[in-house]
């Protein structure tokens, strides 16, 4: 198939899915959107096909990042449901542009207490050579795909973990580096953000400026989907978790 098949076939399974936000719209399974997807993903292929069709704005620049890691992105998402996000710092570099596919953990005092935040642990996977208008479709289908199927099926690298050291999150790339935040920034979800399984909500967005990372400056958590605490501990025990995705863009 050409590539310019491949797109007309990508546009046509989000057209008839419930990414769209149709009525009669048909679940959007992660198969269909890899297979019409995954020809797309480079640069060289993407790019004209996208330009053809007058979609050569949304998001993708056609080049690569001069530190060579990925691509470098038009647009990162700051504007949430209660205000937007800072902009990243002058002359900043961006790195991976990722999604995360894991829990939010909290803990209870008693069913009548309020849920207290007790960090977070996911999975991180590169997104960087996907064309920018893919990824709220990756975050949202891969919430709903279980954690143990999601590396298979969205072929994408795993490059990163995230999780907690007491109260700073941490994103582990190994030897390419590691990535210690401190919240600088936050704003709520938008409020057509996906609820997640779970159905409480969708977790703020964050920037996280630097504390103590190798080979990062700061990050942004955007794009995010489940994840969010109900507002009370009815039926919960003493410690649970949310499962939730989210974008996760680095500098």
């Amino acid at each position: 198939m050409s590539s310019n098949g491949h797109l007309a076939m990508l546009c046509s399974v989000l057209a008839a899915s419930s990414v769209f936000g149709s009525a009669a719209a048909s679940p959007l399974t992660l198969s269909a959107v890899v297979a019409a997807a995954s020809p797309l993903v480079s640069v060289a292929a993407a790019a004209p096909v996208l330009d053809t069709l007058g979609l050569g704005g949304i998001g993708l620049k056609a080049r690569q990042a001069t530190n060579g890691i990925g691509l470098e992105f038009d647009t990162l998402p700051m504007q949430g449901g209660n205000g937007a996000l800072p902009v990243p710092a002058p002359g900043a570099t961006l790195k991976y542009v990722t999604v995360g596919r894991g829990t939010q953990n909290y803990t209870c005092a008693d069913e009548a207490a309020a849920p207290v935040a007790a960090g977070a642990v996911a999975e991180v996977y590169d997104m960087s050579q996907l064309p920018q208008f893919l990824f709220e479709a990756f975050v949202n289908v891969g919430l709903n795909t279980s954690r143990s199927e999601f590396p298979d099926d969205m072929r994408l690298e795993r490059i990163g973990t995230h999780y907690f050291d007491a109260a700073t999150p941490v994103f582990d790339f190994g030897t390419k580096g590691v990535f210690r935040g401190a919240k600088k920034a936050n704003v709520s979800a938008p409020a057509e953000a996906a609820v997640g399984p779970a159905g409480t909500g969708a977790i703020d967005w964050l920037h996280l400026g630097d504390s103590g990372s190798v080979g990062f400056k700061e990050a942004y958590r955007v794009g995010t989907a489940g994840g969010k605490a109900p507002k009370t501990c009815t039926g919960k025990g003493a410690r649970f978790e949310i499962d939730y995705a989210s974008q996760y863009w680095f500098y």
